[in-house]
């Protein structure tokens, strides 16, 4: 589990141990990414799964874990967000993990940016 900027850093010896898939806990990479304590009434609008801290860190994972042959996923909120949707699919994740009343929306949005990637690769 990439739950922790420290095992998103790391992720590169993980793989070279032969880890067989790498799955994001994105509701706690944002709290630790951000110290942001998302339970927090105070500070809890401070919370953001889409921040850019956050998404360099998913984005270098993704990448790295593409280079050695690592499947990715994702779990936790953030799976069901459309921009981050849009992020993961652009970035190559192997699959999305989403709330059941967003499933059918996160279909949609995977599929469409899916298309998008294969037409603008035949262009």
């Amino acid at each position: 589990m990439i739950e922790t900027p420290a095992s998103a850093l790391c992720v590169d010896e993980m793989a070279d141990a032969g880890i067989d898939f790498a799955s994001f806990g994105t509701n706690d990479l944002t709290q630790y990414t951000l110290a942001v304590d998302r339970n927090n009434g105070r500070v809890a609008d401070r919370y953001e799964a889409l921040h850019p801290a956050v998404l360099e860190l998913v984005t270098d994972v993704i990448g790295t874990c593409r280079e050695h042959g690592v499947a990715t996923s994702i779990c936790g909120q953030a799976g069901s967000k459309p921009r981050m949707v849009r992020h993961l699919v652009n970035e190559g994740v192997t699959s999305i993990s989403a709330n059941i009343d967003a499933v059918r929306d996160v279909q949609h949005e995977v599929k469409r940016v899916e298309q998008k990637l294969l037409l603008d690769s035949v262009r």
